[in-house]
């Protein structure tokens, strides 16, 4: 971190992030990705959070550009334009300008877009800010720079009207609908901080101007910013209304729109708003972009994560904290490798609380844990994929092996030296004796009842009678054997399947975590170990290593142990 050559330009953010991460015009989401990792790598967000928290809003931005594609915004940029001349000039009437919204505005984006802010900044060094923003009001006829101009003095003289910038922008986009300009600032302004109660409005406004594929691209950070603050019956009338006022536009912005919605809708939308929208990807699915084909193949395991979601949580505090910090991690908040950190941390530091909280038990099934453990499984890579720069090694089976074999003979021992264990002996003998006696009795007691008739009539010579006897036999083994499938054998199934998940749970998971601490092996190698095994050696060896594979906590644990 000494090499000063090195550090990155921190005065281009936020508002120059294509010369922040050095790359050229036309750039493409592998360029940028491969600069982000490299940053990332360098400014870890638990050591330094401020920088970290920098990088990941200008990659945001420029990743949603890339999204969108919008090739009627990649214009040449003219020289460089210092806005520290125009803030100045205003600051003389306006001692809070520095913290205006519009600033970010006045260098790269007026200069990409070619604004004249020569002649305007002429004007406010010669007369008031009030008297300049009457006098281009009051023109007749005005061009797209008096209406970026109108935009900047109404913030400086109307602070409280909130949205007033953006509704200058676009009285000019009504005026000069294909702009670039104007819709380039618009989408800028878009992606500043905008106050939530004015975005509603904007947003109604856009749609009744910009009826095509740019009321999409540019207004993306709008619905999503609005989703995390708005009731999601309100956000779903209001995208409606908008809408119904849109025309001549593709499927394709309106498929990556609804690709970022419902990385946040599935926590606050209903099911039937979620599946429409997913049917409308699943549609379109050719119109997907290449690098957002993951994110649509997705969508299905985020749907049964949004239908069991409830029931998955059900009041634990573990699951409760897991799933907001997914939540913040799929909806690509500004804080959300900082809050999935943290809570890998928490987990690889209290490992039986998150145990405790993915029990499987016959209350608890596998089946409830799948769908999130999957989305957790994606968002944990992502983060390991950007905060480390190799991948983990493979280890020598010939060093592990022999430790995972005494892992499952000590799985095999619980068998004998436990409670669980012991009763389940008990009761593996009690089933075994049953379906003998069932097997003995049952047909020797319907051989008895098939010859008592022929007795009775005092037939005991006839030769019916040993044949009675050999069909009452064959009918008794029949219905011994249809009880015994029908109702010991699924009893004994469930008893022993009980015990084992007793068994792991009380004992076995100890010695797999403290395993998975000294070894600091992942969850996947430890089960192809086990894989390898001679299972002949161990009774119960194959059961055992079925559980491990099944164990979506031990899982989760892994992954926070690479994670610290």
């Amino acid at each position: 971190m000494t090499d000063e050559s090195n550090q990155p330009d921190w005065k281009l953010l936020p508002y120059r992030p294509r010369e922040f991460f050095g790359l050229e015009i036309g750039f493409v989401r592998t360029d940028l990705r491969l600069r982000y990792s490299q940053l990332i790598r360098k400014f870890k967000p638990d050591k330094f959070p401020d920088e970290f928290q920098r990088i990941r809003a200008a990659y945001e931005l420029l990743d949603q550009q890339i999204h969108f594609n919008p090739r009627e915004f990649e214009e040449s940029v003219s020289p460089g334009f210092d806005d520290d001349e125009m803030i100045a000039a205003l600051s003389t009437h306006d001692a809070t300008i520095e913290g205006r919204a519009w600033r970010s505005y006045l260098n790269e984006e007026a200069n990409r877009f070619r604004i004249d802010e020569q002649a305007l900044l002429k004007r406010i060094q010669t007369q008031s800010p009030e008297s300049v923003y009457c006098e281009i009001e009051a023109q007749k006829t005005k061009q797209p720079s008096d209406y970026f101009a109108l935009a900047i003095l109404s913030d400086v003289l109307y602070p409280e009207d909130e949205g007033k910038f953006g509704k200058w922008l676009l009285a000019g986009l009504q005026e000069f609908q294909y702009d670039s300009s104007l819709n380039g600032l618009l989408r800028a302004y878009f992606n500043g901080p905008i106050p939530p109660q004015a975005i509603s409005e904007l947003l109604m406004r856009t749609s009744e101007i910009l009826k095509d594929d740019r009321f999409y691209y540019i207004t993306n950070p709008l619905w999503r910013q609005l989703l995390e603050s708005m009731e999601f019956p309100t956000f779903q009338n209001l995208l409606e209304r908008c809408e119904a006022n849109l025309h001549d536009f593709s499927a394709h912005s309106k498929v990556i729109l609804y690709l970022d919605l419902l990385n946040h809708g599935i926590w606050k939308a209903d099911l039937d708003w979620i599946d429409s929208k997913i049917a409308f990807v699943d549609e379109n699915y050719n119109l997907v972009p290449p690098h957002r084909n993951f994110d649509a193949d997705l969508l299905g395991i985020k749907r049964q994560y949004a239908e069991q979601r409830s029931q998955f949580l059900d009041g634990n505090p573990m699951r409760e904290m897991m799933d907001d910090a997914l939540r913040k991690h799929l909806s690509h908040q500004d804080s959300d490798d900082l809050d999935m950190l943290a809570c890998q941390l928490q987990i690889a530091n209290h490992p039986d609380s998150l145990l405790q909280a993915f029990i499987l038990d016959e209350n608890k099934q596998k089946q409830q844990f799948e769908p999130f453990y999957l989305l957790w499984n994606v968002a944990s890579q992502t983060l390991l994929n950007r905060e480390s720069g190799s991948s983990n090694s493979v280890p020598d089976p010939k060093v592990w092996q022999p430790m995972v074999d005494r892992l499952l003979l000590r799985f095999d021992e619980y068998q004998w030296t436990t409670w669980p264990g012991f009763r389940m002996q008990w009761i593996d003998f009690g089933c075994k004796f049953i379906v003998l006696l069932l097997f003995i009795i049952m047909p020797l007691f319907v051989s008895l009842l098939s010859m008592a008739p022929i007795l009775i009539l005092g037939f005991s010579e006839s030769l019916w009678l040993p044949v009675a006897a050999l069909v009452g036999s064959l009918l008794g083994l029949t219905v011994a054997f249809r009880m015994n499938r029908r109702y010991l054998k699924p009893f004994h199934v469930h008893q022993v399947q009980l015990t084992q998940s007793r068994i792991l749970n009380r004992f076995w998971r100890r010695d797999l975590v403290c395993f998975m601490k000294q070894t600091q092996l992942d969850h996947r190698t430890i089960s192809n170990l086990m894989g390898n095994c001679d299972v002949s050696s161990f009774p119960n060896g194959q059961l055992g290593f079925q559980l491990f594979s099944q164990e979506i906590g031990l899982a989760i644990f892994s992954i926070a142990q690479r994670c610290k």
